[in-house]
């Protein structure tokens, strides 16, 4: 016999569905659910309804009824059934078999169903395969068991991030188990922030793409993120690689020492010798230009344009992310590797307009697209709405060249592994220009030197993201020395965050990357020398 609790829920669920659903809406439940409304029992709406909520309660299917009303009728306050759990997800001992990293898996509150399904077919217009409930679910299939095969399917995840998501069960199962896929190399996790809410520390640390007030905007820069950053990590298979290229390329290397002359050994000791003899009186290195004295005087001021710059000295760093370091990182910021880079010179600051106006009145360069803009023409904000071409047009008229991805970075966090300019603590106002602090863009080099790097170098972290001069690619697995990335390819690599951007964009490992003709209120530049 039912309890009394247990019983008043089976009539609320009968009463709700009996005034919220007309024939053949039921009917279509029925279809859902995996039950043929011909086959229950009853000679009217009512008591077929009544046999449907006895019929998934005996065989414990409560959760799958309630799911489907609520996403159906989501205004309608239905009531909790069964609270799911991570452990109700088996899908993290599977292996990563049929998983498509162009299919997404949109979470979300059964509030926000009219967002996620307006965002489902504008995904799907654009090329996106997308899993989304109830419509994905399969007639008869269990809801857990949906959740699981969508998650297996699917190779990013998306979360529409509003207070009733935050105060969902489903969703925050969900979430926390992309999250734990993610770790794994398995999926992307995105949260998109349709309203301002308090979120779980752990959601914090992703890249937040901003919907709020501005759907088609954010749609824009969601297709934009999904389109530039594989799913697929390479970690796993770049240490295996690694590894064996070890193993193999060693007894290679050893047996091929072993077939030198011995005239040849004792020549090319004598050589040694002189060059260390060389070494220590100091004419050796003197003789080498490539090898030239780093300079004393550290800082100068560009004539052209009066941009002041700073030297960065010679020195190898670890370029790229660790997962287990840093949470928040990109499977294209893998593998870490060892980068050895040469000094050169690079603006302090990035190009400001007024700068660049120089640049315009000259007919060298051509008009920024914000030039007549009030929010983003300040003399002394970086210049914004400048394509690949601008920029590097620019970099060339003063003498220079926009910066490699590595010069950047390296010039960005020093040899010391950190994850921002600063430090390894999440951005503050004080320190760098976001999303988080209001407003455009401001003054260059106005949040140094608390958002300085290592080097004394401003604004590497928010105001505006930063064109380098690579191609956007995956990332070798050996020891590069002065990288300049690969020889072609669709997109241009920008760094650094900007202020329409969330702390996780401010990284100094992140990488994003657009197609060179780009003009936009966010993307700017600075220049190097060598």
């Amino acid at each position: 016999m039912l309890s009394h609790s247990k019983n008043d829920l089976l009539v609320q669920l009968n009463d709700l569905i009996f005034k919220h659903f007309d024939l053949e809406e039921f009917r279509d439940l029925c279809f859902r659910l995996g039950v043929s409304y011909d086959n229950l029992r009853g000679e009217n709406l009512s008591a077929r309804i009544r046999e449907l909520v006895l019929r998934m309660n005996r065989e414990k299917r409560l959760n799958d009824l309630v799911n489907f009303c609520s996403h159906l009728r989501p205004n309608v306050m239905w009531p909790e059934i069964v609270l799911p759990t991570e452990q109700d997800f088996a899908l993290l001992a599977k292996p990563n078999q049929g998983r498509s990293p162009r299919k997404l898996f949109l979470s979300y509150a059964r509030q926000d169903i009219e967002f996620a399904e307006r965002l489902a077919t504008d995904l799907r217009k654009n090329g996106w395969d997308v899993w989304i409930a109830p419509e994905s679910i399969q007639p008869g299939e269990r809801w857990v068991e949906a959740i699981n095969r969508g998650l297996t399917e699917s190779g990013i995840f998306l979360l529409v991030l509003t207070p009733s998501a935050v105060n969902s069960s489903w969703v925050n199962s969900e979430a926390n188990v992309a999250i734990n896929l993610q770790h794994q190399g398995m999926m992307r996790f995105v949260p998109l922030r349709v309203e301002m809410s308090e979120t779980p520390p752990l959601w914090q640390a992703y890249q937040w793409i901003p919907f709020q007030n501005d759907y088609q905007g954010g749609l824009e820069k969601l297709l934009r993120e999904l389109d530039q950053h594989p799913t697929e990590t390479h970690l796993v298979r770049s240490i295996s690689e690694k590894k064996h290229r070890r193993q193999v390329q060693e007894p290679m290397q050893l047996s091929n020492l072993r077939r030198i002359p011995v005239g040849l050994w004792i020549v090319g000791i004598m050589i040694g010798m002189i060059i260390i003899l060389w070494v220590m009186n100091g004419s050796f290195l003197d003789s080498i230009p490539l090898l030239s004295k780093e300079p004393q005087d550290t800082s100068k001021v560009r004539t052209k344009d009066n941009m002041e710059m700073t030297y960065v000295p010679a020195g190898s760093f670890l370029m790229g992310s660790l997962p287990e370091v840093d949470s928040g990182a990109n499977e294209d910021e893998f593998p870490q590797h060892e980068v050895s880079q040469s000094g050169f010179w690079i603006d302090v600051t990035e190009v400001t307009n007024s700068m660049y106006a120089v640049c315009v009145e000259e007919n060298v360069c051509t008009n920024s697209s914000f030039a007549a803009d009030g929010r983003f023409n300040g003399s002394e904000h970086p210049v914004v709405g400048v394509s690949w071409d601008d920029a590097n047009t620019y970099c060339q008229w003063v003498g220079g060249q926009l910066p490699t991805e590595a010069q950047w970075e390296y010039a960005a966090r020093g040899n010391d592994g950190r994850l921002f300019p600063w430090g390894n603590k999440y951005p503050t106002c004080n320190k760098a220009q976001f999303l988080d602090c209001g407003g455009d863009t401001v003054g260059v080099g106005s949040l140094s030197p608390d958002g300085a790097s290592p080097f004394g170098i401003s604004d590497m972290a928010g105001n505006v993201w930063e064109w380098v001069a690579d191609w956007h690619d995956s990332y070798p697995y050996e020891t590069q020395n002065n990288p300049t990335g690969p020889e072609s390819g669709s997109n241009k690599v920008l760094r650094g965050g900007s202020w329409s951007d969330f702390s996780r964009s401010l990284r100094v490992a992140n990488r994003h990357a657009d197609p060179l003709e780009t003009r936009s209120d966010d993307l700017g530049f600075r220049c190097v020398t060598p």
